[in-house]
């Protein structure tokens, strides 16, 4: 304490006190009649006595992380969850190019979850629609060569029963000539032209 401090506790309580008695009676010691003495605090005490106290409670709370430190998540340290663990897998493989639903949302059976990335798989079916096309073009090719060559076979099959028929006729025609000229219709000569 200053000595500013020390003069004024000391005018206080020569303020507070009554008069004095004679010097036999204050030798003898307090009478009970005198009022205690008191000490009033200063100013600059009295604050630094609130601020101790302020931080003492406010150490109390950051320590049991109670308000004001108090987090706003649960935690904990030996939790336990209760729950169903489901495996989740796309029908396909490929990348994620979007999350359907949020955290912590209920969803439903058969709901889309996530859209996959489908540039790859387009490019398959588009590769496949014209191998397929190529293939039709490779077809109507097939069948109008086989409408050709039936065509054809029908033309040589008519060629060749016409030469049947013209030999037919030439057999016809030498067996007739020859009868002829064993009878003497005609000559010899003749006999050899047709044949």
């Amino acid at each position: 304490m200053s000595e500013r401090d020390q003069t004024e506790d000391q005018e206080n309580l020569q303020t507070a006190q009554p008069p004095q008695p004679s010097a036999a009676a204050t030798d003898a010691g307090p009478t009970p009649d005198d009022p205690p003495k008191t000490i009033k605090p200063s100013r600059r005490s009295v604050i630094l006595m609130v601020l101790v106290a302020l931080i003492g409670v406010l150490a109390i709370l950051y320590a049991w992380q109670l308000w004001p430190f108090s987090s706003r998540v649960a935690v904990t340290e030996n939790a336990y969850v209760r729950g169903q663990i489901t495996v989740l897998a796309p029908q396909v493989n490929g990348y994620v190019t979007e999350v359907l639903v949020q955290d912590f949302e209920q969803v439903a059976q058969g709901q889309p979850l996530v859209r996959i990335d489908d540039r790859q798989y387009r490019q398959l079916v588009e590769q496949r629609q014209a191998e397929l096309a190529a293939r039709r073009f490779d077809l109507e090719n097939l069948e109008q060569t086989l409408a050709s060559n039936q065509a054809t076979l029908a033309s040589r099959r008519a060629e060749l029963s016409a030469a049947e028929a013209e030999l037919q006729r030439a057999l016809a025609d030498e067996k007739r000539v020859n009868e002829l000229a064993e009878r003497g219709s005609v000559s010899i000569r003749e006999r050899d032209q047709i044949r």
